[in-house]
């Protein structure tokens, strides 16, 4: 049986980047990549918005001069220091962020930038924080700030 494609409904809307904010998201997938030009490895993080379809996407080095972002990520998902400490290999840490921290919620911070190819803009996530310490009184130990 043929197919007619029918476009009334498609909407590309769904592509544009966030507004500016505070965001509840679920952990939606964790991959290992390496950078395009620099070939340096990298975690990417998709981060699936509560409550609708929309996606943010977030890098993390794993070059030791920038590793800090890495770890305030995890930190802001709820691992603490020594458990993030803990691990040398870049493959057991995904196996148990993969693991531990696939469906975990958390709340990001997100702004709109320029993209590098110059064709418009995209969010960048600037902080991440578990949802226990986004309800902790002021000034109480907070979520991770990625730079």
């Amino acid at each position: 049986m043929a197919v007619k494609l029918d476009w009334s409904q498609a909407d590309s809307a769904g592509f544009e980047p966030l507004d500016p904010g505070r965001y509840k998201v679920v952990v939606f997938d964790v991959v290992q990549k390496d950078g395009r030009d620099s070939g340096d490895p990298y975690f990417e993080w998709t981060l699936k918005v509560d409550g609708s379809n929309r996606r943010v996407w977030h890098n993390t080095t794993l070059q030791p001069q920038a590793i800090f972002s890495l770890k305030n990520m995890l930190i802001g998902l709820g691992w603490d220091g020594d458990r993030i400490t803990s691990f040398s290999d870049p493959g057991e840490l995904l196996q148990a962020i993969r693991q531990e921290l696939m469906g975990r919620e958390a709340f990001v911070t997100v702004e709109k930038v320029p993209r590098r190819d110059g064709n418009g803009m995209t969010n960048r996530v600037t902080k991440v924080e578990s949802l226990e310490a986004a309800a902790a009184p002021e000034g109480a130990a907070a979520g991770g700030k990625l730079w």
